[in-house]
């Protein structure tokens, strides 16, 4: 009897720790999916200091009237406005770089979640650019 028990509680810790794994991996990859890979459809620039996320996350992105989209790859790479170029994340700091352009562009990720990206500049007069993710 001693035996069977230890088979049936070896089986109910090995589902356990199965269910433990798949709960780890899930957290693993929705922790990456709220990076910046991915499109950002533009939504509008803020003059002044950040806004709440919360005031401004329910505007929507309309692909008919907004153009301009900015796009990450896991590789590095950006495209805007029909250019490229290169980026890197530093904590809450994102340098960009145009390929054409010889300046690094230094802005702070100001809030970024699975939905809205808020990047701003880093200069006296600062400048919110407001993005909502472009599901594709």
């Amino acid at each position: 009897m001693p035996i069977i028990m230890g088979i049936v509680w070896f089986g109910i810790i090995k589902k356990c720790m199965f269910c433990m794994i798949i709960t780890l991996l899930m957290l693993v990859y929705s922790c990456k999916s709220s990076g910046l890979s991915g499109s950002w459809g533009f939504i509008k620039h803020y003059e002044g200091s950040v806004y709440p996320i919360d005031s401004i996350k329910n505007k929507t992105y309309n692909s008919e009237d907004q153009k301009e989209v900015l796009t990450f790859s896991s590789e590095n790479a950006f495209k805007a406005m029909n250019l490229k170029g290169f980026y890197k994340e530093e904590g809450r700091n994102l340098k960009m770089k145009y390929d054409n352009d010889c300046d690094t562009i230094v802005l702070k990720i100001s809030h970024i979640d699975r939905h809205n990206l808020l990047l701003s500049s880093v200069t006296e007069k600062p400048v919110i650019w407001f993005y909502k993710r472009i599901k594709k």
